[in-house]
């Protein structure tokens, strides 16, 4: 072997030395780089040289490989974790703007709305000959329809910036998909199935964390170095190409729906957690969800006030009344669905009171709707209902053009009551009612109704008379268990919902704490498997210095052998 291969030794630990202080200068360098993993160098000896036979003479250091420290089933963990805690911070997001809509408690909400409301028909049954508070009332219930639309509508406007977020992450995520299968390419290009490219691993990583923040994504890595990613069991990135994503929305069945899907083939990604996840579900479950509640409870209240107040009387009858509500079929029984009435009656039946006015005698009729399911055939229609109650004597009734029910007296000399309504079918009908509309959207104080048009009073014939019944009954609405509503009072039901945002605003809360606290453990975790540790850099640092110092002082004592020997020659 001689002195020659004594320099090429010294060579070898001059080299390694070198490289094990690049690669810590390196890891110094990046200390506090996002998504740098540390990197070690790996030593081992030289394959050993035979000088004669059963000797063998070592022949110095080799670098095997340059590595970087990763735990790759943490990394999974760790993006997991990344898509759960932003989700929960975007359902978060969504419910405290629904909880500052709903805006409880703060004496401007549809719960102080609701109780000055019934206060107001409290007010009208103390003084029922007060028409001042009939006004007072009319005008509290237009205020109460006007904060609950306004409500309604703050809600279309969160839902429409909610459908911004989500058109501006899926933009985003698409931009990341592009990254990541740009840089999964430049990773196989460069490593040609031999690994090393450290660096463009860890910013496919990087971005891959990023990915993470917008939807659960799983990477798969391949024979070549190269990672498919998948978004539940739905491919995006396969063989470093981009299949793209967007958002698709459509209508299925009157129901608007929002989607995420590939561009390709338009397959629907199904994101459990992540920020775009959780917006598009939040949407449809927390927003959509919202809308709903408000609508449930304005609708049991439009019913249930108009139903009482239907078959009360006011101090001034009618002589001409059209329903606020029309049908869709005038032939189709009024409680099903070729109907479409929004509030559908029952069977049962309700009375009309025509009064002489000139002689102060009542005729008193009962009108049937017949909706059982005994025989179909004959199930009262709106046309049917008219025809019975053309029946009644000085009474005319017809079918409008819009298919509304409209009834009139013969004469002036006459004026037209309801009473004892077991359908329901007057307030589905929209006939002596309070409200108008039927959700949110358009709840409002019936267009027509004066003073003299509430209808407070209860008239059980010429004797039976009380001036405030039906106000002391609409009034006890506030507290009064519902059949419709799970025994629920209307108060009840309204601060059930409110209560349940406050409830998921709660535990969405809670998850986020849960979450960043798990998030916290997993990147100290991640810290001490790929994070820099000065103190254990410099320490590195210190022995390849010396291991330099000391294959230099070899190469040096190696040259001093050769001068001395080419002195001999």
């Amino acid at each position: 072997m001689g002195l020659s291969g004594a320099l090429l030794i010294g060579k070898s630990g001059l080299t390694s030395s070198q490289v094990g202080i690049e690669v810590t200068g390196h890891n110094l360098a990046n200390a506090a780089t996002p998504g740098f993993h540390r990197q070690s160098v790996h030593l081992g000896e030289a394959r050993s040289q035979q000088i004669q036979q059963g000797i063998f003479v070592g022949r110095g250091v080799k670098v095997l490989e340059i590595t970087r420290q990763i735990d790759e089933a943490l990394e999974n963990r760790i993006r997991g974790g990344i898509s759960d805690q932003a989700g929960a911070a975007a359902d978060v997001e969504t419910l405290g703007q629904i909880e500052s809509v709903l805006n409880e408690l703060s004496g401007v909400d549809i719960s102080s709305e609701l109780s000055a409301f019934f206060n107001a028909w409290n007010e009208v049954a103390d003084k029922p000959e007060q028409d001042s508070l009939k006004q007072t009332l009319i005008q509290q219930a237009g205020t109460l329809s006007l904060r609950i639309r306004g409500i309604n509508d703050e809600l279309g406007n969160l839902r429409d910036q909610v459908d911004a977020q989500v058109d501006e992450s899926t933009r985003a995520l698409d931009k990341l998909f592009d990254s990541f299968a740009q840089v999964d390419q430049l990773v196989v290009a460069t490593e040609k199935g031999g690994g090393g490219a450290n660096g463009l691993r860890d910013q496919r990583d990087q971005i891959l964390q990023e990915i993470s923040e917008f939807v659960d994504v799983s990477a798969v890595e391949q024979s070549n170095g190269s990672f498919d990613l998948y978004v539940g069991s739905t491919g995006v990135v396969l063989a470093g190409e981009n299949r793209g994503v967007e958002i698709r929305r459509r209508t299925v069945e009157g129901v608007l729906e929002v989607d995420v899907v590939t561009k390709d083939n338009a397959t629907v990604l199904h994101a459990s957690s992540g920020r775009l996840g959780a917006l598009v579900a939040g949407r449809d479950e927390h927003v959509d969800g919202a809308v709903k509640a408000l609508d449930d409870f304005v609708g049991e209240l439009i019913y249930q006030v108009n139903r009482q107040h239907s078959q009360g009387q006011s101090s001034v009858g009618y002589t001409n009344v059209t329903g606020t509500y029309a049908v869709n079929d005038v032939d189709a029984a009024l409680n099903s669905n070729e109907a479409e009435l929004d509030f559908a009656p029952g069977h049962g039946s309700f009375e009309v009171l025509l009064r002489q006015r000139s002689t102060g005698d009542i005729l008193r009729k009962r009108i049937s709707v017949d909706l059982d399911s005994v025989d179909t055939a004959n199930n009262t229609t709106l046309t049917s209902l008219a025809a019975q109650l053309n029946g009644v004597s000085n009474l005319n009734a017809s079918v409008t053009n819009d298919k509304r029910l409209n009834i009139t007296t013969e004469s002036g000399d006459y004026e037209l009551f309801f009473a004892n309504d077991t359908s329901g079918a007057l307030a589905s009908l929209g006939i002596n009612t309070f409200f108008e509309g039927s959700s949110g959207l358009d709840i409002n104080v019936r267009s027509d109704l004066s003073p003299d048009r509430v209808a407070d009073e209860i008239k059980l014939g010429e004797e039976g008379y009380t001036t405030n019944g039906n106000a002391i009954s609409i009034g006890n609405l506030r507290s009064k268990g519902l059949s419709t509503a799970s025994g629920l009072s209307l108060t009840d039901l309204w601060n059930r919902q409110v209560e349940d945002y406050g409830v998921r605003l709660g535990e969405a809360k809670g998850r986020v704490e849960a979450e960043t606290i798990v998030l916290d453990n997993l990147n100290a975790q991640q810290q001490s498997v790929s994070g820099v540790n000065t103190d254990e850099e410099t320490i590195n640092l210190l022995q390849f210095q010396r291991a330099y110092q000391a294959s230099a002082r070899f190469v040096s004592v190696v040259d001093e052998l050769f001068q001395t020997l080419l002195g001999l020659i």
